[in-house]
């Protein structure tokens, strides 16, 4: 939600997307969500007895079991055989959150704010606060579609290096304007490029990470880092239970796959 390409290290006091005519309407739409979920904090006093504390949790691409929108979209690229293609040089980084990690977030957060009631606000201040809550451990961008590729049964050939594709970032901008151009002409901007728009290219050559100082300070937040299991355990998941299975049609059994109850 924060403005501008690229996000290195950003605090929660960083000006969000609002801000920033370039960004798209979805994270300009989220950015103001945040602004107007902070801005409805009321403290209870005498004089206003119907208080109410609210909040913010800022968090990064999203992984776990029943992911339906970050894995399965790098197992449609895998499903096409897009495995070659790469926007960018690899090198951003990019920070990522566990479910777990996201759940615990904000479990940690409800217990702060009631914590503010009980205490009469003395305890450090979460109310009309935002949080940035991520693994605390960045990894490049693209070692996330490898992982999830990996999980799911795929082996890069040997000669894969000498076969990519890789675009370089000034030149997937120049090709992303000219479509976001094109299809803004041709569908009177009701449209936007599917395959290369300008947010993508953000997303793939930018690099994207966040401090939590804050949220381990005052939500006593300690994330635990499962990336590459977290992983794992989710594409296995999407394989066997999200029908991903067939139509990879990879073979299950080198999978790890989630326990099942025996049923007597």
């Amino acid at each position: 939600m924060a403005a501008g390409p690229e996000h290195i290290n950003l605090d929660e006091s960083t000006l969000l997307a609002d801000s920033d005519s370039n960004s798209y309407s979805y994270v300009r739409t989220k950015a103001q969500a945040d602004i107007m979920v902070l801005k409805a904090n009321r403290r209870m006093s005498k004089q206003n007895q119907s208080g109410l504390l609210t909040a913010c949790i800022r968090l990064p691409i999203v992984y776990g079991e029943r992911d339906l929108v970050s894995i399965p979209g790098a197992l449609a690229a895998l499903e096409k055989n897009q495995t070659n293609f790469q926007l960018g040089d690899g090198s951003n980084m990019w920070d990522f959150a566990s479910a777990d990690n996201a759940a615990k977030a904000h479990i940690l957060l409800a217990e702060a704010l009631l914590r503010s009631v009980e205490k009469d606000y003395t305890t450090p201040k979460v109310d009309g606060e935002a949080f940035n809550i991520t693994d605390g451990q960045p990894h490049l961008f693209w070692d996330f579609p490898l992982i999830i590729w990996k999980a799911a049964g795929w082996e890069p050939p040997a000669d894969r290096a000498k076969k990519m594709v890789i675009l370089p970032t000034r030149l997937a901008l120049v090709i992303a304007v000219m479509m976001e151009w094109i299809y803004w002409v041709v569908t009177l901007g009701t449209q936007r490029p599917g395959l290369l728009s300008k947010q993508q290219v953000w997303i793939s050559c930018y690099t994207h990470t966040y401090r939590i100082d804050k949220a381990k300070e005052r939500l006593g937040y300690k994330p635990v880092p499962d990336f590459e299991a977290g992983i794992q355990k989710a594409v296995a998941w999407l394989l066997e239970e999200g029908g991903w299975g067939p139509r990879l049609q990879q073979p299950q059994s080198t999978l790890e796959k989630p326990e099942t109850k025996s049923q007597s």
